[in-house]
């Protein structure tokens, strides 16, 4: 199999750069005939390495050394390319790790990589993230989201990662969460059943989820689910600082669905609209690639996984 390795030095605050000739002895070892690596030299140059693996080198296979974001921009890269069909393999090496937490293998865990690429791909689903001024979107896998979320995701990757995914996402959300002024938004979705629905209030935070997980651990309960066919959307109000902090419990537990006062529902589109002429950014697979409003939906496309676990 002859393979393209898409590889972050930056992740997990440069530990994957330092470790990289070991990495790339465990990749040898895998069997595949070929290995061309490609390391990443800025944002977004994930995206166009891929493109050039997939179209230019045809590689049978593309590795992705990294995070969420990395995995991101390969997947936009593939979907975007001649051969959209590449498969996609993630090797964990970021700071959160949340969608590696949908994999049959965990962080360092060669063998268990050697056995899913033994086994078929998983077609998993893609969405269609619209920030304003944007005509052909951000593709996302794992989770978007809207209101506090951005700006979670700007305090995490301006500061040091150092302390792990967990911490380092729970000290930014506390950071941004005091300075956080709550706007009033206008929510309208389809649920999957059909018809349409509406939201109107001071929003603190909005996930739209193919992936369960996000922020360093966060989980978006059950019916988040990559293979479904569905999003999960979770809207969370705005009543307090004591409400949110209340409600933070049940963002890491598994049971969202039990949090009060929270919408959840199942979804193939949402339209998140700030109500004020106010700048605020928006988020997707740990990134912040624009700025809200912003249009989500099924993007009408599969990306190739190997891993996945179902």
């Amino acid at each position: 199999m002859r393979a393209g390795v898409v590889f972050n030095p930056r992740s997990a605050a440069g530990r994957t750069g330092r470790r990289q000739a070991r990495i790339e002895e465990h990749l040898e070892s895998l069997g595949l005939s070929t290995i061309l690596f490609r390391p990443t030299r800025c944002p977004g140059d994930g995206e166009s390495q891929a493109r050039q693996l997939a179209e230019v080198d045809e590689v049978d296979l593309i590795v992705v050394v990294g995070g969420d974001g990395t995995l991101n921009e390969v997947a936009n890269g593939v979907l975007r390319s001649q051969r959209p069909t590449v498969p996609v393999a993630l090797v964990p090496a970021g700071t959160g790790g949340d969608f590696a937490r949908m994999l049959t293998y965990g962080k360092g865990d060669w063998d268990g990589l050697r056995e899913a690429l033994g086994r078929p791909p998983v077609a998993i689903d893609v969405m269609t993230c619209r920030f304003a001024g944007m005509e052909e979107g951000r593709l996302a896998l794992n989770v978007s989201g809207i209101g506090l979320a951005g700006q979670i995701v700007q305090c995490t990757n301006r500061g040091s990662k150092l302390l792990g995914g967990k911490l380092t996402f729970l000290l930014a959300t506390f950071g941004a969460l005091v300075r956080y002024r709550p706007a009033p938004f206008r929510l309208r979705w389809t649920p999957v059943d059909g018809g349409e629905r509406h939201w109107e209030g001071l929003l603190a935070n909005a996930f739209v989820a193919n992936g369960r997980h996000c922020g360093g651990g966060m989980d978006m309960g059950p019916g988040a689910d990559p293979t479904d066919g569905a999003l999960q959307l979770v809207v969370v109000p705005f009543d307090n600082l004591w409400s949110l902090v209340r409600r933070l419990p049940y963002l890491y537990n598994g049971r969202i669905e039990q949090a009060p006062g929270l919408i959840v529902d199942r979804v193939s589109r949402i339209v998140a609209t700030p109500a004020e002429n106010l700048t605020l950014p928006g988020e997707c697979d740990g990134e912040a690639p624009g700025d809200l409003p912003v249009d989500i939906s099924f993007a009408g496309r599969k990306l190739q996984m190997f891993g996945i676990r179902q």
